[in-house]
């Protein structure tokens, strides 16, 4: 039989036990929860910024105009600063992967390599899409891989240290009209930047 004394020894030395089995649950359900509710990849456009300064929440609101009605529930902006002596391993992981657009000055990639790395743009598509008056990033053998972004992100990203030009991922699979595979679901992100 229990009694007081011997409950009352039993939750003093076991309480810390059915403390952290309470923690450990309600964390759990909270990542558990987070998860699913999380748009999936194909429900988001990813956007990779080459600055230190950034403000993500107004470039978010930007870029996500337009979607409210459609499948897509978020624009995501990430950025990190290029003079970060970690920038590259950046570039690589989060600026490479999963992203539709890369936004950086024309200094980081050497010229010969901007095929590695991102689409070339075919200049009378980009003029009929966006504006007559876009500029555009010519490499060594004169294709267009990247369209000058400074007066139009201005209000949102550090354009001063430099020419930012938006370059289209190679591996992107939402912006077929210059891509030629996947949908073009990022399209109205692109027509975003240069309203």
């Amino acid at each position: 039989m229990i009694n007081k004394e011997r409950l009352k020894s039993f939750l003093r030395y076991s309480a810390y036990i059915y403390f952290a089995i309470i923690v450990i649950v309600s964390i759990s359900f909270y990542f558990v929860f987070d998860i699913l509710k999380r748009p999936k990849y194909s429900e988001q456009i990813n956007v990779f910024v080459s600055s230190g300064n950034v403000n993500v929440t107004k470039l978010e609101e930007k870029l996500y105009a337009g979607y409210e009605d459609s499948f897509i529930k978020c624009v995501n902006v990430d950025f990190a600063n290029k003079s970060d002596r970690q920038f590259s391993i950046i570039f690589n992981t989060r600026g490479l992967t999963n992203t539709e657009f890369i936004i950086m000055d024309d200094s980081y990639v050497e010229s010969g390599k901007y095929s590695t790395y991102f689409t070339a743009i075919d200049e009378e598509i980009a003029k009929q899409l966006l504006n007559n008056n876009i500029e555009f990033y010519k490499d060594q053998d004169n294709h267009s891989y990247g369209i000058k972004v400074n007066d139009y992100l201005k209000d949102y990203v550090n354009v001063e240290d430099g020419n930012y030009y938006l370059f289209i991922n190679k591996k992107s699979d939402k912006i077929s009209t210059f891509n030629s595979f996947g949908t073009n679901d990022g399209l109205k992100v692109l027509q975003n930047i240069f309203r």
